[in-house]
């Protein structure tokens, strides 16, 4: 995703693998069950189960679920597993952005297709994915 510093795995978990590429150094972090039954019954979840957006849902019931995450003692939220060596060739960043000549929003060089004499953004090349 976006410039390749993200990539999404479809598992559906609440966890990360974080990477140091100089090292290939990584380490897994996941969200531990422990508050699951509180957030559940927060005001905020319960309206959002409800099918209220976010934004309709007054702040301080928001406030009072990232609060309640925050407060917890980081060992009872999260599980960190052990450094380990993460292989992959990493492809080498491509700085910079410019307009797709289709529509003119700008675009990361990686993400441009060539179309014709035009380099132009994916939906503008018509690609389907």
């Amino acid at each position: 995703m976006g410039k390749g510093n993200l990539e999404k795995t479809p598992y559906g978990k609440l966890a990360l693998t974080l990477i140091e590429r100089a090292s290939n150094r990584a380490i897994r972090v996941s969200y531990k069950p422990t508050l699951q039954k509180q957030i559940a019954a927060s005001a905020f979840m319960t309206k959002r189960g409800q099918g209220i957006e976010p934004d309709a849902i007054p702040e301080a019931e928001a406030l009072e679920l990232v609060d309640l995450v925050w407060n917890t003692p980081e060992a009872e939220v999260l599980t960190l597993g052990e450094v380990f060596q993460f292989e992959r060739d990493w492809l080498p960043e491509v700085m910079g952005f410019v307009p797709c000549t289709a529509c003119g929003e700008l675009t990361a060089r990686a993400y441009l297709r060539v179309l014709g004499e035009k380099h132009v953004c994916i939906p503008c090349a018509g690609y389907d994915r």
